[in-house]
């Protein structure tokens, strides 16, 4: 959000030294202040997108509020283009850590779980990390947010309890229900279609804040035939570090 914050204001300080104020502001507003928190963001519900944009907006009428205050009490002139020069170099660090935030952003993927008559829809992480099996079988295991489970699970669904090691957890045991299916989208309207998918249940706050609710297994890159995780790690590596999973 002070990203786009910050760059709307900049944006809109040069703006106003060849547009006109209104279409300046407009400009901002509808323009560069919702590709900014797209960029920074990534995909989100519609609800969570409306609320960044409206604090940066916020923000961006509180930077401007502060610029005129200064205007006013120390009476400089041109000082829109001040308040360009200095945003700019502002936005130059924060852009590159939009980068960094793009390139994360590339493992996140569009992917629908559905069980029963149940579907939902939500955002999962492709995660090299994620290596996580089913003891005997082999099949892999995604981890996904209680919250979502509880929309998915009934008294009917088939569940395990699994060992597990993690990060700052050396030994665990983890819950895992198996669902119906797993629908990825590894590009625009293109889904890779996964039958009896295991789920493991993330525990209280390990996915809380986050801006996808299911942690993809290691194995999808390869059997969805997706390069978005530019990590990916050999099959020798997998199998020495089977049934572990980071966050």
């Amino acid at each position: 959000m002070l990203a786009a914050a910050v760059s709307g204001t900049g944006l809109e300080a040069f703006g106003l030294m060849v547009l006109p104020y209104a279409i300046s502001v407009l400009c901002t507003a509808i323009g560069i202040v919702p590709l900014m928190v797209f960029l920074a963001f990534g995909r989100e519900n519609k609800k969570q997108r409306m609320v960044r944009i409206l604090s940066s907006w916020l923000s961006i009428v509180l930077l401007n509020g502060v610029a005129t205050a200064v205007y006013n009490l120390t009476g400089l002139e041109n000082l829109y283009l001040y308040t360009a020069l200095a945003t700019a170099g502002i936005t130059y660090v924060l852009v590159k850590n939009l980068v960094v935030s793009v390139q994360r952003q590339k493992r996140q993927m569009s992917v629908v779980l559905y069980n029963k008559t149940v579907s939902v829809p939500c955002i999962g992480l492709l995660d090299s990390g994620n290596l996580l099996t089913m003891p005997l079988s082999g099949n892999p295991v995604h981890i996904a947010d209680a919250a979502l489970l509880q929309k998915l699970v009934d008294e009917k669904t088939v569940q395990k309890e699994i060992e597990y090691r993690a990060l700052g957890n050396p030994h665990g045991k983890l819950q895992v229900y198996c669902m119906d299916g797993m629908k990825v989208e590894t590009e625009p309207a293109k889904f890779c279609d996964w039958k009896q998918v295991w789920v493991g249940c993330a525990e209280n706050g390990v996915l809380c804040n986050k801006p996808y609710q299911l942690i993809l297994h290691a194995s999808v890159a390869d059997r969805c035939g997706c390069t978005k995780d530019p990590s990916q790690m050999t099959k020798k590596l997998r199998k020495e570090k089977r049934n572990v999973f980071t966050v």
